[in-house]
């Protein structure tokens, strides 16, 4: 049978156990916070992609990975400049394409029944999948994005015949029944319900012509820089591509969406209904230029773009940045390890 002071040493020692077990989830729980914060600031949970991107341009004739393959590549975060893409980054596509005139066999036959826009998330997590997908660099669809609409999937130019982020034309991507908008295989209204989509369909296109595959234009295959600006000229390194091209590699440098703030703090749960039943708002690319239409059919090497259509730019007001979800977090956490240590005496 212990004495009483042997059982007092036994208390004494079982308190000095719980004491630095204690601290030890004292610390272990502020570190968990700190690592928190640091990630919702910094890199991780509510980041803006890194510098360079995280997908590089694959050699022409490249294997391309699976839509599975790349949304489970894609480095995933809170993080979105542009809230109000909420609804269309997770609309699902309607209808398949039709044929595309300015493309050969081989791009018609694999490429074009890749298209499906079969993936929901932010708007920089749409851009990480589709170039992943095409073997295209995230940072060229980036920096293409702000001169095409500056992130906003809203956007409608060169006279209602453009949408979306990349402003995909539907008179020629693909041209249905000498241009019709509404028609079967057409790429509306996927172009402008669909950011998914409309990015998918802009890759398969620059993959296409990066393959080789757009015969009317000549030798494209390996010619990135030519390829994004026919994109917008619809012919092949003329002075509007040209100027095409040094606009997209201004922001390329630039790097303009590392400086737009995170809205990821505001974003529904499911899209707004009151915000659906709002006209949609018109806007232009971020830059007031000519857009070249691109050919209807398939002509010859020296095609002769037509005439240019003018779009016009509408200021679009920067929603102030919302609350981060990470602090709420790090509040919660707080109140439980206070929580925890009145309990404890700690």
């Amino acid at each position: 049978m212990t004495s009483r002071s042997e059982r007092l040493q036994l208390v004494r020692k079982r308190r000095r156990r719980r004491l630095k077990l204690s601290a030890t989830v004292v610390v272990a729980t502020l570190g968990a916070m700190c690592a928190f914060v640091a990630a919702g600031s910094g890199s991780g949970v509510g980041a803006a992609p890194v510098p360079g991107g995280y997908f590089q341009l694959l050699p022409p004739g490249s294997a391309l990975p699976s839509d599975a393959d790349c949304a489970a590549r894609v480095h995933r975060s809170a993080w979105e400049p542009r809230a109000d893409n909420y609804k269309a980054n997770h609309a699902s596509v309607t209808n398949g394409l039709s044929n595309f005139s300015q493309f050969n066999g081989a791009w018609n036959g694999r490429y074009r029944a890749r298209v499906d826009g079969n993936f929901k998330g932010t708007t920089d997590e749409i851009i990480q999948w589709a170039a992943c997908k095409w073997g295209w660099s995230d940072e060229l669809v980036r920096a293409e994005a702000v001169v095409e609409s500056t992130w906003r999937q809203s956007t409608v130019g060169d006279g209602s015949t453009s949408y979306g982020l990349m402003q995909v034309r539907y008179l020629y991507h693909p041209r249905v029944n000498g241009g019709c908008k509404d028609c079967a295989g057409s790429s509306w209204p996927n172009s402008a319900t669909s950011t998914a989509f409309n990015v998918d369909l802009f890759l398969a296109e620059m993959r296409g012509c990066y393959d080789g595959m757009e015969p009317y234009l000549g030798n494209t295959r390996g010619d990135e820089w030519g390829c994004i600006g026919s994109w917008f000229s619809g012919a092949w390194r003329t002075s509007s591509s040209l100027g095409y091209i040094s606009k997209v590699q201004a922001s390329l440098n630039d790097k303009a969406w590392l400086g737009w703030p995170d809205q990821s703090g505001s974003l529904p749960a499911q899209p707004n209904p009151q915000q659906q039943s709002q006209p949609a708002v018109v806007r232009a690319p971020a830059t007031t230029t000519a857009r070249t239409q691109a050919p209807a059919a398939a002509p010859s090497v020296a095609a002769t773009p037509a005439p240019a259509v003018t779009t016009t730019t509408t200021q679009t007001p920067v929603t102030a940045p919302a609350a981060k979800p990470h602090l709420n977090e790090l509040r919660k956490l707080r109140r439980e390890l206070d929580t925890y240590c009145r309990k404890r005496s700690c």
